[in-house]
C-alpha cells in the first residue's frame, strides 16, 4: 500500500466531498487550488500506472470545479476568459498525462469530453453572441500550449486547430465585415500557433519512437501547416492592401475636397501607395489588382498628366479588363473601376487611332515618289494574275522585290499552299513585325498588306 499517495488523494477527496455540498462561492474557489495541490503531490507519490491515472483524472476533475464557479460568476473577476484560459490549460496538460499513461488513443475521446462538460457549463451562465468566437481560441490555445510534452503530435494538432481558428475569423472579418483592420489582427495573431505547431513537430521527432497513429498525424500535420502559412501570409497581405486603399482613397478626398493648396507631390503620394498595393496584391488577389490598375490608369490620365501618361494608361487598362476578364464566370462589368477602364481605354485608342492616321498622312506625302512605285508594281503583279499567272510565283516575285526584313522562313514558304503563304506574308510584312524599321518600310509594309488581304478574301471566296 502507498501510504503517502493514499494520504493526500484522501485530503483531496474530502475537499471535493465539501465543495460539493455547498453552494458556489469565493470559497470555493481557494479550496478547489488546495485539493489541486493536494493531487499534485499524490501525483509525485503515485507508483503505477493506475495511481497516476487515478490522480490525473481526480486532478481534471477538480480543475472542472473550479471552472464551474468562474462560468457562474463572470462579473468575479474582470479577466475572466483568462482565467477560464488557465484552468483550460490545466485540464489538458492533465489530460496529457493521462494520454501517456494510459494509451494515445483515449487522448481526443477524454479532451472531446471534457470539452462537452465545460461548453455545457458555460453555456449556463455566459450567454452572448460572442459566446463562440470567444471560448473556442481559449479552449483551442489552452489545448495547444498545455499538452505534455510528451503529447508532440497532439499539441500541434491543437495549435493547428488554434491557427484555422483564427484563419476562419480573418476570412469573415475581410469578406462579410469587411473590417480589414481586424482581420489583420486575426491573420496576424496566427504566428504563435502557427510556430507553436512547427515546434511540436520538431520536438515529436526529436523523441523518436511514436506510436504509427502519432507518426501518421505528423505527417499530415507538416503538410497542413505549410499550407496553412502560405494561407495566412497571403490574408496578411491582402488586408495590409485594404488598410492602404482606404487611406489612400481617403487622403485623394482630402486633396480633392478639403486641402487648400494642392502640390503634384501630394497626388504622387496617393499614387505611390496604388503601387505598394499593387506590390502586396500581385497573383494575391486579382480583382483588387484589377482595381488598383484602374486606378492608377485614372490618375494618370486625369491627375498626373505625364508626358507618357496617356501610353502608360492605356497599359494599366489593358492588364485591368485582362485581369477582369481572367475572373469569369464572376461578373464585375457593374463595378465603377471596371467601367472605367473600359470608357477611358476606348477614348485612348481612338486618339491613338487618329494621332497614327495623322502621322500615316504626313509621311505618305514625304515618300509619295517611292510609294507610287510599290503602287505601280502592285498593279502590274494584280495584271499578271489575269493573265492567269500563278499566285505562288506572283507572290514569290513580291518577296524577291521587297525583302521581308522580319524572320522568314523561305523554305517552308516554298512548300506550302497559297492560302498559307499568303498568312506567311501578312505575319512577315505586319506593322507588329517591323516596328522599328523606319516609316518608309512601314507604309510600304501597309500597301503589300493591304494587297496580301485582298488576295486572301479572292482564296477563301474560291475555296467555298
Amino acid at each position: 500500500m502507498n501510504g503517502e499517495f493514499m494520504k493526500y488523494c484522501q485530503l483531496a477527496k474530502s475537499i471535493e466531498i465539501e465543495l460539493a455540498q455547498h453552494r458556489a462561492s469565493a470559497l470555493q474557489v481557494s479550496r478547489a487550488d488546495e485539493a489541486y495541490q493536494f493531487y499534485q503531490r499524490a501525483a509525485t507519490h503515485a507508483q503505477s500506472d493506475t495511481e497516476r491515472e487515478q490522480v490525473f483524472r481526480s486532478i481534471a476533475d477538480v480543475l472542472i470545479s473550479k471552472l464551474r464557479f468562474y462560468s457562474a460568476n463572470p462579473d468575479y473577476c474582470k479577466d475572466f476568459w483568462d482565467k477560464m484560459g488557465e484552468v483550460v490549460q490545466k485540464i489538458s496538460y492533465w489530460c496529457g498525462n493521462l494520454l501517456f499513461k494510459s494509451g494515445r488513443n483515449t487522448y481526443f475521446k477524454d479532451i472531446d469530453e471534457k470539452k462537452l462538460y465545460i461548453e455545457s457549463e458555460l453555456k449556463r451562465f455566459v450567454v452572448g453572441k460572442d459566446y463562440h468566437s470567444r471560448f473556442e481560441p481559449v479552449f483551442l490555445r489552452a489545448l495547444a500550449q498545455g499538452a505534455d510534452v510528451t503529447c508532440c503530435g497532439y499539441k500541434a494538432f491543437h495549435a493547428l486547430k488554434w491557427a484555422e481558428h483564427l484563419f476562419k475569423n480573418g476570412v469573415k472579418c475581410l469578406e462579410i465585415e469587411r473590417d480589414a483592420k481586424q482581420a489583420k489582427n486575426w491573420f496576424h495573431n496566427m504566428y504563435t500557433p502557427l510556430q507553436l505547431c512547427q515546434s511540436a513537430i520538431v520536438r515529436s521527432k526529436r523523441i523518436g519512437n511514436l506510436g504509427r497513429d502519432e507518426a501518421n498525424l505528423i505527417r499530415d500535420l507538416e503538410k497542413e501547416v505549410g499550407i496553412k502559412e502560405d494561407e495566412q501570409l497571403l490574408e496578411t497581405r491582402r488586408s495590409e492592401a485594404l488598410l492602404l486603399l482606404v487611406k489612400a482613397n481617403k487622403y485623394h478626398q482630402e486633396l480633392i475636397y478639403e486641402k487648400q493648396f494642392v502640390t503634384i507631390e501630394d497626388f504622387l503620394s496617393v499614387y505611390d501607395i496604388y503601387h505598394q498595393i499593387l506590390i502586396l496584391v500581385r497573383c494575391v488577389d486579382i480583382e483588387l489588382e484589377a482595381l488598383i490598375y484602374s486606378k492608377m490608369g485614372v490618375y494618370q490620365l486625369k491627375i498626373l498628366r505625364f508626358q507618357n501618361g496617356q501610353e502608360k494608361s492605356r497599359e494599366y487598362f489593358r492588364k485591368c479588363l485582362e485581369l477582369a476578364e481572367s475572373l469569369k464566370p464572376k461578373n464585375v462589368t457593374n463595378e465603377p473601376w471596371y467601367n472605367d477602364a473600359v470608357v477611358y481605354l476606348r477614348e485612348l485608342q481612338q486618339k491613338a487611332m487618329q494621332k497614327e492616321s495623322m502621322e500615316n498622312k504626313v509621311l505618305r506625302e514625304q515618300f509619295v515618289e517611292e510609294l507610287k512605285g510599290v503602287r505601280r508594281f502592285l498593279e502590274a503583279v494584280e495584271l499578271d494574275l489575269e493573265g492567269e499567272q500563278n499566285l505562288g510565283d506572283i507572290l514569290a516575285n513580291i518577296l524577291r522585290q521587297f525583302k521581308p526584313r522580319a524572320d522568314f522562313n523561305q523554305s517552308k514558304f516554298l512548300n506550302s499552299p497559297n492560302k498559307k503563304k499568303l498568312h506567311m506574308m501578312l505575319q512577315a510584312y505586319s506593322s507588329e513585325s517591323n516596328q522599328n524599321q523606319g516609316g518608309l518600310w512601314m507604309l510600304i509594309c501597309e500597301d503589300i498588306s493591304a494587297y496580301l488581304n485582298k488576295q486572301l478574301e479572292r482564296t477563301k471566296e474560291s475555296s467555298e
